[in-house]
């Protein structure tokens, strides 16, 4: 399978094909000559027991705005409409009809839970 995408926040998908996303996001900073946050930084130690893998430009990326998607699994620093739009679009551009959206950002790890696409229109549910 691959690895997924780095969605922009203007609904730009990239795919990464066998990249990991950790690395895609680390080129990407560095080829726009940007140096993450302190508080990307901080969101590495929160979730280091859960995404150990996920380094600073990982987190840099959705302080940013930007949605990452992992097969059905989209995190975003922010659970916001502009958010939302982009999952919606990506998740119905794959063909999905649910998919689960978590938060990871300098303050919290959590599990909004799993939403209903709605053609590329939004996402039905409540979540968590």
């Amino acid at each position: 399978m691959e690895e997924g995408f780095w969605i922009e926040p203007d609904g730009t998908p990239h795919s990464l094909g066998w990249q990991l996303h950790d690395d895609w996001a680390r080129d990407w900073i560095e080829k726009h000559s940007m140096q993450p946050s302190r508080t990307a930084a901080k969101a590495v130690e929160l979730s280091r027991e859960t995404k150990p893998d996920a380094g600073p430009a990982f987190f840099e990326l959705l302080r940013r705005g930007w949605v990452r998607q992992r097969g059905r699994v989209f995190t975003v620093w922010r659970f916001v409409p502009q958010a939302r739009r982009c999952i919606a679009k990506n998740a119905a551009h794959c063909g999905f009809r649910s998919v689960g959206v978590e938060v990871r950002n300098s303050r919290e790890v959590r599990w909004m839970g799993t939403f209903e696409v709605r053609g590329g229109e939004g996402l039905r549910g409540s979540g968590s």
